[in-house]
């Protein structure tokens, strides 16, 4: 098999049982300890994302009011701004079908989906610590001019450039494929909601607390004109520093992964070694230096096998398109529709006020709630990810992570229920409700993880994982495009129609959930390739 030289993973038969790829219970092949200090750098690149695109959520509404382009009025705040971010928090039902009409994140997931399958083949070719270094560069530079902008599509143009930036995210994916094998494969993806806890958490706290700083601190900001024409440039700013200085850990300490990459580096290195000895021989016989470097400028002679093979060109996207990875597809279409979905209705939700359906929670208690909500998520996610892999096989883990959604969507129109029975007061059983719905939640992010196991597997050899994962995450970016608009507007339509009671959305997603789970019985039962 010609990927052997490449791959760790060797063919497997298919028996019709499920195979445990990523180190069953009962299996006795020995664990590979994962490359810590490698697989924290790639975790770092990762890092960079959450805080750069969430550093602007505590002042994107007033930052776009002072652009001009709501022209005063404060209705269309909500709508402009939802061109830029997401999470923003409608006053109203009335103005919720506005603020996600043009999606609350839409030019930022534009940028990324347009770009996501060229930043990963371009990795496939040239590697993936280029790529990486590239994408941090632009990320940064996004920063700056967000915080430097003045003009209201000044502010859109650079949100778009951060979804090209955040569009070799697959790449980093593709990285800890190549890092891991399939004994270590789920201890290193159950890292990723820990990083993206962290940096959901952190960006917010650096865009509330360094926004305005000529007003916050007049002794050290005050005679700064820089900051009173520009008063959320510092945020920015510190989230743009930030990226560099990980830009400069990854730079000195990531190793290339890519195995062409590695292997041209090494014929180059062979290459120099050859070329100095002929520059000794040289000094010795310069006759035979003549007919030695004759050799070696000789194409036919120098070009290898390998590097021959190097040089071939890239599989067609159709060619990777295969029932196998076409089903892996259609199943990450279900998790981001079902996913985007529920983020959107969560503070929609809980911030509609009783008589509507909602919960009435003010900004800060559902900042409380989502905020504990978010770094618990990631750290029972590190925690317990491998352990249930390994128990019950990432398939029979998929299913029911999914399946949890089942109790999420009609969680919503229970507590309603339970609200409106208590008087009108979130009483003990809501809280107990929304506890179990917050920890079904956690249960679907477990399906990135394991998804993201059968992607890697599904790559025909480790040169096309930049590929494969770029095709997945374009896919998830265009989802993350509609599926908020879609289910915010099935939200304000059923409240204001009485659709239902009211809770004709929640019917909606239920049965597209119910779908999605027949949809995940499909996920290949036995692993192509298995250490």
């Amino acid at each position: 098999m010609s990927d052997q030289c490449v791959r760790d993973l060797a063919v497997t038969p298919d028996t019709g049982m499920e195979n445990d790829a990523v180190q069953p219970k009962d299996s006795k092949v020995p664990r590979t300890s994962l490359p810590k200090w490698q697989l924290f750098l790639v975790i770092l690149v990762m890092f960079a994302e959450p805080v750069s695109s969430t550093v602007i959520y505590p002042f994107i509404n007033a930052f776009v009011r002072e652009t001009g382009i709501t022209e005063g009025d404060e209705k269309k705040t909500g709508y402009y701004a939802g061109v830029i971010v997401r999470h923003i928090f409608p006053q109203s039902i009335h103005c919720s079908l506005t603020c996600f009409l043009f999606h609350r994140n839409l030019f930022f997931f534009v940028g990324e989906a347009v770009t996501v399958v060229h930043w990963g083949r371009a990795s496939d070719r040239i590697g993936r610590k280029p790529i990486l270094i590239m994408g941090l560069v632009i990320l940064a530079a996004s920063m700056f001019s967000f915080g430097l902008s003045k003009g209201y599509w000044l502010l859109v143009v650079s949100r778009f450039v951060q979804g090209v930036a955040n569009g070799n995210i697959g790449v980093t994916k593709s990285v800890m494929g190549e890092l891991t094998d399939s004994t270590n494969m789920a201890r290193a993806f159950g890292y990723i909601p820990l990083q993206w806890a962290a940096g959901v958490t952190i960006g917010p706290l650096i865009g509330g607390y360094f926004a305005r700083p000529a007003e916050r601190w007049p002794a050290l900001f005050g005679r700064s004109t820089l900051f009173f024409l520009h008063p959320y440039f510092l945020p920015c700013a510190i989230a743009s520093i930030l990226t560099l200085v990980l830009l400069t850990v990854i730079s000195m300490g990531l190793k290339e992964t890519l195995p062409a990459a590695i292997s041209r580096r090494k014929q180059n290195i062979s290459r120099q070694s050859s070329l100095n000895e002929s520059e000794t021989a040289t000094l010795i016989d310069s006759t035979d230096s003549i007919i030695y470097g004759s050799m070696i400028s000789s194409p036919e002679l120098c070009a290898s096998p390998v590097e021959q093979n190097l040089e071939e060109e890239s599989p067609t996207i159709r060619s990777l398109l295969t029932p196998r990875f076409n089903s892996l597809l259609v199943n990450y279409v279900f998790l981001a529709l079902a996913d985007q979905s529920n983020q959107v209705l969560l503070p929609l939700v809980y911030s509609t006020s009783i008589s509507f359906g909602g919960l009435g929670f003010d900004p800060y208690t559902i900042g409380v709630v989502m905020g504990t909500w978010g770094m618990l998520n990631g750290i029972v996610q590190a925690i317990v990810f491998a352990p249930l892999v390994e128990k019950f096989g990432p398939r029979k883990l998929y299913i029911v992570s999914f399946a949890c959604m089942l109790v999420v969507f009609p969680a919503y129109p229970l507590m309603s229920f339970l609200t409106k029975l208590a008087g009108g007061t979130v009483s003990a059983a809501v809280w107990t409700v929304l506890i179990i719905q917050l920890a079904c939640t956690s249960m679907l992010y477990m399906c990135y993880g394991l998804i993201q196991v059968y992607f890697v597997d599904a790559a025909p050899s480790k040169s096309t994982l930049g590929a494969i994962n770029g095709i997945a995450q374009m896919i998830a970016s265009l989802c993350r495009s509609v599926s908020p608009a879609v289910a915010s507007s099935l939200y304000a339509i059923s409240l204001e129609d009485n659709l239902l009671g009211g809770s004709m959305v929640f019917v909606v997603l239920w049965i597209i959930t119910v779908i999605g789970v027949g949809m995940s019985l499909r996920i290949p039962m036995n692993f192509v390739h298995a250490k």
